[in-house]
């Protein structure tokens, strides 16, 4: 939400380095998925976020 992203940039260069790698995106659908789809290869993101629809999760047993 708008104030959770103004805090977060106001604090953000109190805090250095931490948070440099982190970034805010909310609920504007268009801004985060195009970020995810230059961050992920498009066979690695589930449908339902813009991915391939034969997308099959991993499955880990153990």
């Amino acid at each position: 939400n708008y104030v959770t992203s103004m805090a977060f940039n106001s604090v953000r260069p109190i805090l250095g380095g931490v948070f440099e790698r982190v970034e805010l995106f909310g609920t504007h659908r268009v801004k985060w998925m195009t970020e995810l789809h230059k961050s992920l290869p498009k066979e690695t993101i589930p449908s339902w976020y813009g991915g391939q629809k034969d997308y099959k999760p991993l499955e880990i047993y153990g």
